[in-house]
């Protein structure tokens, strides 16, 4: 940092060198987090473990940090973990273990149909098998061989009661089997990433003793996690994250994830308010949600810009720029404008496209057109909605659905609007698209939220809304889409 320390960071180091206390940190955005950990570091006695979100991040830190603090990801730890109880065996990770199972248990089905089915919707399984393991599930048949003394966090008929859709007999029974395979190979030393978490958390393992833990993100954590963080803290636990920016309820992280850490761990919260991101304009227009946020006083882009455009052109977008949006299809729209304008877009989330392209794939031959490769599209939505309990489930298949409309619309056929997809997705322009969840974390000088009545006025949204407000250094913009001219 090239600045003094706030009051409030003092405050911490304080805290961190005079007391044994476990401590949860608040830390807005911008709220020179980063540095705040490093610095509180040097005050620590004894052995640290400073946890990171991912690899990237933790590499990062170990470069940062004095050298009596051990860098990893609670998937390194959990490694290590599972090694050590095997007996030091080397374990082989493979990222597709559960896929290559899958596959083998769909092939091993007698029935024609039901396997056909489960090809079908090999998908939705596999992210239901995934999920599974990620809520710290161990199904009941493995469970039941009481000598491996396992303390499972869902039963069999628990995770049946939380997936999105009613499962068929066929796709339950597949279910199970790949799950309960997955646990026998992992006691081999085969695993994949999701064991390094649920391994070492269900099994009575040992952890190693560190006087103390630091934990970041705090607010991205699942109770798989928690639970991990209790085995691994013996003593002092330090956490740092922005409750406000808890926005992954949908994969898993807890919806109230810090002010549940902080009541297992009985931790005293400190705060960071002071943002290093953020002009004064763009602290004032977050207020409202996040009370305590203020601009530090030496960012030379006081007070910054906050404009709502009615109506926009390509031209008014710099490049370098951001251009976030709550969902999908408004920036799939917005990178075919940009092409059409000679502007080639950076869209995030190749994940996300190639999902919709397999789906578009799915739905007829290439030469179908447009009128009839959209009757096949809302028969396949008919279809899976039929299926879902839940509405966050039917949600996101309508946005999915959305999203090929996008391009259906603009192509005379199927095998036209899945080449344009491909187009759009691969174009590598100096102008980011992207939705507020890929977004976290990143921060543009110049941010540009795109139809923000995509977002609600309750639940997770009003954080998602605060994290796109915050990636702007200099000037935040509101555009909608039907402001678009040409």
């Amino acid at each position: 940092m090239t600045h003094q320390w706030t009051d409030e960071q003092n405050a911490i180091f304080q805290e961190v060198a005079n007391t044994d206390d476990n401590l949860m940190i608040e830390a807005l955005a911008g709220a020179a987090k980063t540095s705040t950990l490093v610095e509180l570091s040097k005050h620590l006695r004894g052995t640290t473990i400073s946890l990171a979100f991912n690899k990237k991040i933790a590499d990062e830190m170990s470069k940062k940090m004095p050298g009596n603090v051990q860098c990893q990801t609670l998937n390194s730890l959990g490694h290590r973990i599972w090694s050590q109880h095997l007996g030091g065996k080397r374990l082989v990770v493979s990222a597709s273990k559960l896929h290559h199972l899958t596959i083998e248990e769909i092939e091993a089905t007698s029935d024609e149909d039901e396997r056909k089915h489960l090809y079908e919707t090999l998908g939705e399984l596999s992210r239901y098998i995934q999920g599974a393991k990620n809520h710290g599930h161990i199904p009941d048949v493995v469970v039941n061989d009481t000598s491996l003394k396992i303390s499972r966090l869902l039963s069999d008929e628990e995770l049946f009661e939380m997936l999105p859709e009613e499962p068929t007999p066929a796709q339950w029974d597949v279910m199970l089997r790949v799950l309960s395979r997955s646990f026998d190979m992992a006691l081999e030393g085969k695993i994949d990433y999701a064991d390094q978490l649920l391994l070492p958390t269900v099994m009575k393992c040992s952890f190693p003793i560190f006087s103390n833990v630091l934990v970041d993100e705090a607010q991205d954590l699942s109770e798989l996690n928690h639970v991990m963080l209790s085995k691994l803290t013996k003593r002092r636990i330090i956490a740092v994250g922005d409750s406000l920016q808890a926005i992954y309820a949908f994969r898993g992280a807890h919806a109230e994830g810090m002010p549940l850490l902080r009541e297992r761990f009985n931790m005293r919260t400190l705060h960071l308010s002071t943002t290093f991101r953020c002009p004064a304009v763009v602290c004032d227009h977050v207020r409202h949600h996040a009370h305590r946020i203020q601009p530090w006083a030496g960012n030379p882009i006081n007070p910054g810009e906050l404009r709502y455009l009615k109506t926009w052109s390509i031209a008014d977008i710099p490049e370098g720029s951001a251009i976030l949006c709550r969902n999908n299809a408004p920036l799939f729209r917005m990178a075919l404008r940009m092409l059409k304008a000679g502007r080639r877009p950076n869209l995030w989330g190749r994940d996300v496209a190639a999902a919709l392209v397999k789906t578009m794939e799915s739905l007829g031959a290439i030469n179908m057109k447009r009128a009839d490769a959209i009757l096949a599209l809302r028969r396949h939505q008919a279809e899976k909605e039929a299926k879902m309990k839940r509405q966050s489930a039917k949600d996101s298949l309508a946005e999915r659905v959305e999203c090929i409309l996008v391009f259906l619309e603009n192509s005379d056929s199927l095998g036209g609007a899945t080449a344009l997809a491909k187009n759009v997705f691969n174009s590598e322009g100096r102008t980011d698209l992207a939705t507020g969840h890929k977004a976290k974390g990143a921060e543009w000088d110049h941010v540009f939220i795109l139809d923000k009545y995509y977002l609600s006025d309750e639940g997770q949204d009003l954080n998602l809304a605060y994290v796109l407000a915050t990636r702007a250094k200099q000037t935040l913009t509101y555009i909608d889409t039907d402001g678009y001219t040409l």
